[in-house]
């Protein structure tokens, strides 16, 4: 049997409409935007009702998540997760 050498995971084709270049000041614009993602995700039948986000020291967002659990059958695929590693690759 083979084993699989890799994993993919991404992110739902909406993301790409997304106008992220904003900074978001303070914890209310930050956690607004983390709230919207889960709201898109859920309409969009995309996946649950989660979003994360990374801000760089700037309030500028480094990377988003969503969550993606069921439907790239994958446990690790929550939100944050999601972010988390897109943050890392791209810094």
């Amino acid at each position: 049997m083979m084993l699989p050498l890799q994993l993919h995971l991404t992110l739902p084709v909406w993301v790409h409409e997304l106008q992220l270049e904003a900074t978001y000041p303070g914890d209310q614009a930050k956690v607004a935007l983390a709230i919207e993602l889960a709201r898109r995700n859920v309409d969009a039948r995309t996946g649950g009702p989660v979003g994360a986000v990374v801000f760089n020291a700037d309030d500028r967002v480094v990377a988003i998540g969503v969550n993606r659990v069921l439907e790239q059958s994958c446990s690790a695929a929550h939100a944050e997760i999601m972010a988390f590693m897109l943050a890392q690759q791209r810094m």
